[in-house]
């Protein structure tokens, strides 16, 4: 209809489209990122959030709708009973079906846009970062002690890491013996 209607009124409607859903994907991103985020961006004092032309909030909900978007995408390919099979760039239920391939992620696509999925992206490198620092405070603390600034402690454990690579791998199957594979590992843990 934009792209229709713009001709008869002199103005780029579909350029006025994309920018608006752009600026309601980004604000409602910024709005999930504040979980992982020390020092939260308030709702008027986004960026994208403008007093013309307000993006509207529903203040019951925990989350918003790229939000429900990330939580569904984890809830999908969870670890445990899917796993990722780089060969074919999806996930399949560790008994055979698939779970998610290139048509899910193209649907994906035409749903939510570029601009969605880029959303989801930038959504799920928060939360990536947000659990690495975890986990390297988790290291610290179970190597030093308490938490420390210096990465000394995971110095240590890269030797241990590159070799559970190479014997994870190849990636869309589980270990031979994972019970024991993970036992002999965590034994071989140089923070313990």
């Amino acid at each position: 209809s934009f792209e229709y209607i713009q001709d008869y009124v002199n103005m780029y409607g579909l350029k006025v489209w994309q920018q608006e859903y752009s600026r309601v994907v980004n604000f409602n991103v910024e709005q999930e990122c504040n979980k992982y985020l020390r020092r939260k961006i308030l709702e008027d004092q986004s960026e994208y959030q403008s007093e013309t032309i307000p993006i509207p909030t529903y203040p019951d909900d925990k989350l918003n709708f790229i939000g429900r978007l990330e939580q569904a995408l984890l809830d999908l390919t969870i670890p445990g009973p899917t796993v990722y099979a780089p060969e074919f760039s999806s996930w399949y239920y560790i008994e055979g079906g698939l779970v998610a391939g290139l048509r899910f992620w193209a649907t994906l696509r035409r749903a939510v846009g570029v601009i969605g999925l880029c959303g989801v992206d930038r959504l799920l490198s928060f939360r990536i970062t947000n659990q690495l620092q975890k986990i390297t405070k988790a290291y610290s603390l179970s190597s030093y002690g308490r938490e420390t600034k210096s990465s000394a402690g995971l110095t240590r454990l890269m030797p241990l890491l590159h070799e559970l690579h190479g014997e994870l791998r190849p990636f869309n199957k589980g270990p031979k013996d994972g019970r024991k594979f993970f036992v002999s590992a965590f034994k071989q843990n140089p923070l313990q």
